[in-house]
């Protein structure tokens, strides 16, 4: 099954209208215009990025994306992971953090639809792979098993 995010939109694009409203109203110069120039330019990008999760058989894939154009694509398969740690972010968020043994751990937050956390479960019980869940992640569950 495959899962999406996108970067907060809007934040970004606040962001982005502010920094363009303080360089038209006070005309920055020498080095404040060339780094207001490339925050201008790395927000244009970033409101852009997306990130797909696709979860496999035996195959577990993370790819960045811009528009439609890869940027970083990670494969992870069950051998490579040590542990699968689910974890509460902020007040009602969850969280998932795929920590294996080369490169950089995958960290799954805000992926659509939400089953995204089931199913990385199921995954990790197919395979063996160990999970680790605390304790703020346990009455997240528990609420939204109640609510739902």
């Amino acid at each position: 099954m495959t899962f999406s995010a996108k970067t907060h939109r809007g934040k970004l694009i606040f962001l982005l209208f502010i920094n363009v409203l303080s360089m038209v109203l006070y005309f920055p110069s020498g080095i404040l215009a060339y780094l207001q120039l490339s925050l201008v330019f790395l927000m244009l990008l970033l409101v852009f990025i997306h990130f797909t999760l696709r979860i496999e058989d035996g195959l577990i894939t993370y790819q960045v994306l811009f528009l439609s154009l890869v940027i970083w694509k990670k494969e992870l398969n069950p051998h490579q992971m040590i542990h699968l740690t689910f974890k509460r972010v902020g007040w009602s968020t969850q969280c998932a953090v795929i920590e294996n043994k080369q490169m950089l751990n995958l960290r799954i937050i805000h992926f659509t639809p939400e089953n995204v956390f089931q199913e990385l479960a199921l995954f990790a019980q197919r395979n063996g792979i160990p999970i680790i869940k605390s304790k703020d992640y346990s009455l997240l569950e528990k609420v939204g098993k109640g609510s739902g």
